[in-house]
């Protein structure tokens, strides 16, 4: 029983704060909106790079486009994203 009680506390100290919790939905909610804000193609290259975890050259090659036009890509999206999302 006293492991059980200690297991779950322990659970309970990394569980997030509510506070954390809706700071966590604020930011993806702001996150979202953002990424809606975009370009068609600047999100999808957001999103490939960052979310799929795809290379710059593999997203370049499959959308016809320089690596360096995938590049322009990522930093307007983060540009944009960090005008909306404070640090």
């Amino acid at each position: 029983c006293r492991e059980a009680r200690e297991a779950n506390l322990s659970e309970r100290e990394k569980a997030p704060s509510a506070e954390q919790g809706a700071k966590t939905l604020g930011v993806r909610a702001l996150l979202a909106q953002a990424l809606d804000e975009l370009p068609a193609r600047t999100r999808m290259v957001f999103l490939s790079c960052y979310v799929d975890g795809e290379t710059q050259s593999t997203v370049a090659k499959r959308l016809g486009v320089s690596e360096r036009t995938v590049r322009n890509d990522l930093v307007q999206a983060l540009l944009h994203v960090q005008t909306l999302i404070p640090a």
